[in-house]
């Protein structure tokens, strides 16, 4: 996955970096100038630098940000390069011309909705680009802002059979499945039944087993009868229930 750079106000520092971090945390790769110009680097060509090798800029938005000379700067730089255009409302502002036609991501009401929409658009847009296939629909509109750490929440990772990455996703709300973020993000997995008796979508835990729903009889039967697999280390993607960080591999 490429860089994601952001570009922002210094009176939105505190927020920048908190959301910099939590993308780390989920393995995406980012770049904050505050984080990442070592020591004697020269700040100037440090961002241009950094600035035309990024996949992905992020502008934070905000009555600060949407005046300052240097975030418009950046902006229109990306925008004449073509980079991917993700903005993250972080304070209610009037929205820059050169940006109304890209749908922002809404970070004013509950922030750990807006990170795992943020997290599933990135690895969407590699799913697209990797497997074109794939039938990708991401949501449009997206709300958010609350104290909450990342890596205490339901991250998925999903890799092919070949163990190569195709996607990172979040289960946000308690209750919904492996199989309900496959099939959101678009991921190919055949399901069925959609209630553990069909056995058309196993998938093997890589890491993670421990933070999984307790397996039922019913379950564990589907997997060694009609899978014909380990329920050790497999689990049926429509009746795993995520409370933590999973690797789950779609067979």
């Amino acid at each position: 996955m490429g860089t994601i750079f952001f570009s922002y106000s210094r009176q939105d520092t505190e927020f920048t970096l908190r959301l910099a971090k939590d993308l780390r945390k989920t393995g995406l790769e980012t770049w904050v100038d505050q984080l990442d110009i070592p020591a004697g680097e020269h700040w100037d060509w440090s961002i241009e630098q950094a600035l035309e090798q990024c996949e992905y800029f992020l502008p934070v938005l905000s009555p600060d940000a949407v005046s300052s000379r240097n975030v418009m700067d950046e902006l229109s730089f990306a925008i004449e390069e073509r980079k991917r255009i993700l903005p993250i409302l972080a304070k209610n502002c009037k929205l820059p011309f050169r940006v109304r036609r890209i749908q922002y991501l809404d970070f004013t009401n509950i922030y750990i909705d807006a990170l795992s929409s943020l997290v599933n658009i990135i690895g969407l847009t590699e799913i697209k680009q990797d497997t074109p296939e794939a039938n990708v629909e991401g949501e449009t509109q997206f709300r958010s802002t609350e104290a909450e750490d990342v890596s205490q929440q339901r991250l998925i990772i999903f890799k092919d059979v070949k163990n190569k990455d195709i996607g990172r996703g979040f289960s946000p709300t308690d209750g919904q499945s492996i199989c309900d973020v496959a099939e959101k993000m678009g991921l190919k997995i055949d399901a069925e039944c959609h209630a553990g008796i069909c056995g058309s979508d196993p998938i093997k835990v890589l890491s993670g087993m421990e933070n999984l729903n307790e397996m039922k009889d019913p379950e564990k039967a589907t997997i060694e009868d009609i899978c014909d697999l380990d329920p050790r280390e497999c689990r049926l993607a429509c009746l795993a229930i995520p409370k933590g960080k999973v690797v789950v591999m779609i067979l």
